[in-house]
């Protein structure tokens, strides 16, 4: 089976966003092909994630390892409503990144997409 994935430009944004985060996570995102690949580049586990994508949907990850990538199929971003993320329909924008579970307190990251 081959897998293709379309690397996106990726540029991360400070974190004025999230002002009760106290630093930033060290992550790279990759999404094609129905997936969002999120690579956690920290020497240290993410614990009680979240992951907001456009500000509208939202997925939950009980932990990321450290050096791991935590791979999600894009409908399982879902709204409160409970449409899920069509990438078919809708383009990936932004998203953000909120752990509280890390070593120095909670931390956050904010990804965008050209």
């Amino acid at each position: 089976m081959k897998l293709t994935v379309f690397a996106l430009a990726v540029t991360l944004l400070p974190l004025s966003f999230a002002s009760s985060f106290s630093a930033e996570l060290s992550v790279e995102v990759l999404h094609g092909k129905g997936f969002f690949f999120i690579a956690n580049k920290d020497n240290f586990e993410w614990r009680d994630c979240d992951f907001d994508l456009n500000d509208d949907y939202s997925f939950k990850a009980a932990s990321v390892k450290a050096y791991a990538i935590l791979q999600i199929p894009s409908g399982e971003f879902t709204k409160r409503n409970g449409e899920r993320f069509d990438p078919a329909r809708s383009k990936a924008l932004r998203l953000g990144i909120y752990c509280r579970g890390t070593p120095t307190g909670p931390m956050a990251a904010l990804v965008s997409w050209r």
